[in-house]
């Protein structure tokens, strides 16, 4: 499958968006997946039925990957209930995540439990860098003078829709109160974003 880039060099660029488009032709007609994301069809100049195709093929692709089988739900919900509580009782760490609970018919109090466990996983990595707890600011702090620091973390704040939108975001805040920052924490695996 051949790679596309969003093109930033402006020089040429008819000639680059024409070669694109005979891409993703060729990949359409081939029955391959295109190139280009549903999402981003709107950047180039592709027709409305080369977008509705390219939205088409990637809907398949995700129909194929999730299997919604709904034979014997009840049963396998219940096991799956049984399953999470046995690890809470056990103390193991539960193999549904806190945002995956809510689609599963879960008590409140095992929702609140399973976040709780994988809190303290949380809290248990973090204590390996034996690092002294952070002392938050007095409440009044902003009304002192002080700017509030609000950090937005993420781990891919690469070229998806999310972090476009998000870009925006920290500057957005009244720069006399607030200080807004976006924080990486996954820099290896972000080889072309800079920091």
């Amino acid at each position: 499958m051949i790679a596309l880039v969003i093109i930033c060099d402006w020089t040429d660029y008819d000639n680059r968006m024409k070669k694109l488009v005979a891409i993703v032709d060729d990949q359409l007609q081939r029955k391959r997946l295109p190139s280009v994301h549903p999402h981003h069809s709107m950047l180039y100049p592709l027709t409305h039925a080369t977008r509705i195709a390219i939205a088409a093929k990637h809907a398949q692709l995700c129909i194929e990957k999730i299997i919604c089988d709904w034979t014997d739900y009840d049963n396998r919900m219940k096991k799956l209930v049984a399953i999470v509580d046995d690890q809470l009782q056990r103390k193991r760490l539960p193999s549904v995540h806190p945002h995956h609970s809510m689609l599963y018919p879960l008590t409140h109090a095992t929702r609140i439990a399973i976040a709780a466990k994988h809190a303290q996983l949380c809290i248990e990595k973090v204590q390996v860098f034996h690092k002294a707890p952070y002392v938050y600011p007095d409440r009044n702090s902003v009304r002192k003078g002080m700017r509030l620091r609000i950090g937005y973390v993420s781990s891919d704040f690469g070229n998806h829709p999310t972090s476009h939108l998000m870009q925006s975001i920290p500057g957005m805040h009244n720069r006399d109160n607030v200080e807004g920052l976006h924080v990486i924490d996954s820099v290896l695996r972000e080889p072309n974003v800079k920091v």
